[in-house]
């Protein structure tokens, strides 16, 4: 068996032999083992380089940073560069690794911390690498801790080599047969395990670290099948059968750009989706403040009112508590009202308040059968000629039947503009975008300053008058 430490009565040459035809690497010969696959001419990490690392004290312990085509690497020790006194670390370089690895014979407390290496190619390029070493006094014997796992999900190319490693530290335990084991399995149907030594087309190289307190195992090939692709599991276990296990996914490269296109696709249609509700949900918010800032009205027109609402009796009471004290005390519109009577003419004085006004806003009941159908026509047409624009805003009854209205609709499509809105309160919320967008732009539409009242009775047919 190989270790990190030799025996002075083992012979070199049969040490060697041992890790060739056993599979396993010595970890002294970790960095300078060719496990790398497609060596390129520019800077480049030769062998994974783990993230954390794990010792026990008054053992060896050995930290790599392999690397190809680099000039220099420079260790540092929380920012201080080797060499170091005593007190912040005892690693040294090893001199046969070429600056690969710094080790050091017995592990001590003060040898814990974070330390980096720097690898330096011949054009200055410079990649940094972080190792953080946390050291236990005497012993472990808790579940082992991985040291380096391939990514969860993996995009491979078929026909191509590829090389996994996992790296677990497995701690000591002092038992004549104490044992640490580490394996590859690859995953299958109802999630059946089937180990990777079995099979022909992958080869398993065993690292052993650091007096086999740490275990790493490639899983290699030379020609990635689609049959290869799928989930593969480094299992790790220890003296005390304590199991951890890691999972990598292998992908072709094709179906993993095939997803990254689905869920942008996807991440477009959900953005979307949002986009769409939220415009329908606030359009009339959204078109009111385009209006606002991009529209240019006048305002010294010499108008006095911004809407005059022209009302029937079944009305009364929604215009004077819902209608009037939103636009007024909400939207800030300057207002005039007034009760529409059918068996009394509109006079003089009322049509001077419309001409007054920038729009004309009128109330009305659906119509419930064609006597009401008639009033309602009549009502359309008196608005038309009292104003250029005229807003027809009809309140439904839950028995309300609109085709039999719809013929006037569409006589007096051109001349009004016609917004329905329900009698329960919840629908009102709609109307208020409405009746924004559609009503004359004014400079503080999202005012919530409340207006002065200034109620006048002009005549027996004459409702309040809101102004500012």
């Amino acid at each position: 068996m190989c270790n990190g430490s030799v025996l002075v009565l083992v012979p070199i040459v049969a040490l060697l032999f041992s890790c060739k035809f056993t599979q396993v690497i010595c970890a002294v010969d970790f960095c300078t083992d060719d496990n790398t696959l497609n060596y390129e001419s520019h800077l480049q990490t030769d062998q994974p380089i783990s993230r954390q690392e794990f010792g026990i004290g008054r053992h060896m312990k050995r930290l790599q940073c392999c690397a190809k085509n680099y000039q220099s690497i420079l260790w540092f020790k929380e920012g201080k560069p080797y060499p170091w006194k005593e007190e912040t670390s005892n690693f040294i370089i090893d001199a046969k690794s070429n600056n690969q690895s710094i080790k050091v014979q017995s592990l001590s407390r003060e040898d814990g911390g974070i330390y980096s290496c720097v690898i330096i190619s011949a054009d200055s390029q410079r990649v940094t690498h972080q190792i953080s070493l946390k050291v236990f006094d005497s012993g472990y014997s808790g579940m082992p801790m991985h040291t380096f796992i391939e990514p969860r999900n993996l995009a491979v190319h078929t026909g191509s080599g590829l090389r996994l490693y996992c790296e677990a530290f497995v701690g000591k335990i002092d038992l004549p047969d104490a044992q640490n084991k580490i394996n590859w399995f690859k995953v299958g149907v109802n999630d059946t395990f089937s180990s990777m030594s079995n099979n022909s087309q992958w080869q398993l190289d065993k690292i052993v670290k650091d007096d086999g307190l740490t275990l790493g195992l490639y899983l290699v090939t030379d020609n990635v099948k689609d049959t290869d692709l799928g989930e593969y599991v480094c299992s790790v276990s220890n003296a005390a059968d304590q199991i951890t296990q890691v999972r990598t996914k292998l992908i072709d490269t094709d179906s993993g750009r095939l997803v990254v296109y689905l869920a942008i696709c996807v991440s477009f249609v959900v953005l979307g989706a949002v986009i769409y509700l939220f415009c329908r949900k606030y359009v009339y918010d959204i078109r009111a403040c385009m209006r606002q800032y991009t529209t240019f009205e006048k305002y010294d027109d010499n108008k006095d009112y911004d809407v005059f609402i022209l009302y029937e009796m079944q009305e009364v009471q929604f215009v004077s508590d819902v209608l009037i004290p939103a636009l007024n005390n909400v939207h800030d519109y300057a207002l005039s009202s007034q009760l529409l009577r059918n068996d009394v003419a509109i006079d003089m004085e009322c049509r001077t308040r419309i001409a007054a006004s920038r729009c004309l806003l009128l109330v009305l009941p659906s119509p419930r059968h064609n006597q009401d159908r008639e009033q309602f026509s009549q009502n359309l047409l008196t608005a038309s000629n009292l104003h250029n624009k005229v807003i027809c805003l009809i309140v439904q009854e839950n028995d309300t039947d609109e085709k039999l209205y719809q013929a006037e609709l569409t006589k007096f499509a051109k001349r009004l503009t016609f917004v329905q809105v329900s009698a329960k309160k919840e629908d009102w919320s709609r109307l208020w975008h409405f009746l924004r967008l559609h009503l004359s732009t004014n400079k503080k539409i999202f005012s919530t300053i409340n207006s002065k009242r200034y109620s006048t009775v002009n005549d027996k047919n004459a409702a309040s008058v809101y102004m500012l």
